[in-house]
Formats: structure tokens, sequence, C-alpha cells
């Protein structure tokens, strides 16, 4: 399972949940420790605490890969792996596109961080590189 650490702007306060109401009881305690952990870098690394936590449950497909854009049927599965995001918000200090609008650092070391302006936000992905930070991007 990865935790990742996102500082977003502005506003991503419409989907509020407690721990409680997305986690399995007997995992919540562990849960907790999780989350604790994850804020803790989340403040290490950009001196506030998160306004939120973002969590994407995981899926697989066991039939049907890609054939539900047609209108076929799928067989999905849930997983017991998820992904966590903390999101940090901050209003923008100019109208710059060489201004910081989305930093992104991923707890787990192997990984680099990245920075990207609002002018490289609004470029599209380069597909031809494969870096992690294309899946925020």
């Amino acid at each position: 399972q990865s935790t990742w650490g996102f500082f977003l702007r502005p506003g991503m306060d419409q989907y509020l949940k407690t721990l409680g109401e997305v986690t399995p009881p007997s995992r919540v305690s562990w849960s907790q420790v999780r989350y604790q952990s994850l804020q803790s870098a989340f403040q290490a690394r950009f001196g506030c605490k998160p306004a939120v936590f973002v969590r994407a449950p995981g899926r697989v497909n066991l039939i049907g890969e890609h054939v539900d854009y047609s209108g076929y049927a799928v067989l999905p599965m849930a997983l017991d792996r998820d992904i966590v995001a903390a999101v940090g918000v901050e209003e923008p200090e100019s109208d710059s596109p060489d201004e910081v609008m989305l930093s992104v650092a991923n707890l787990e070391g192997e990984y680099p961080t990245a920075a990207f302006t609002r002018g490289e936000l609004q470029q599209d992905m380069v597909v031809t590189t494969s870096v992690w930070t294309n899946y925020v991007k």
C-alpha cells in the first residue's frame, strides 16, 4: 500500500468522511496509526497539517477489462489495498504560469518529489516518460 502526500490549491472539502466510515472496524486502530504517520510526514514536508485525507480503494476487473467503455459487462472485485493522500490547500499568490501550483511527495523513498507550475499543469502529460507523478498531473 502506498501513502502519498499532496499539497494542492484551492478547495477539496466537499466529500468529508470520518475514518470509521471508510474503514472496517477491525482495521480502525491500524488505520489511525497510518493516517497519523502520513499527517506527520505531511507537516514535516509542507509545514502545515493536511486539510483532508483522500482514500482510493483498490479493485481489479476479473473479466471485461476496458470493455465497459462500450457498454459491455465487467466483473470488478474489491481489494484490501488502497492509496491514501493527504491534501493541503493554500491560496495562489499570483496568476503567473511560473508559480508552483502542485507539490507532490511520496513517502516511499524510491520515488522522487515533484513540483508543477501552473503552466506545466496545463500541458499534456508526456506519455513516453514513465514517472509516478504522471498519475497526479
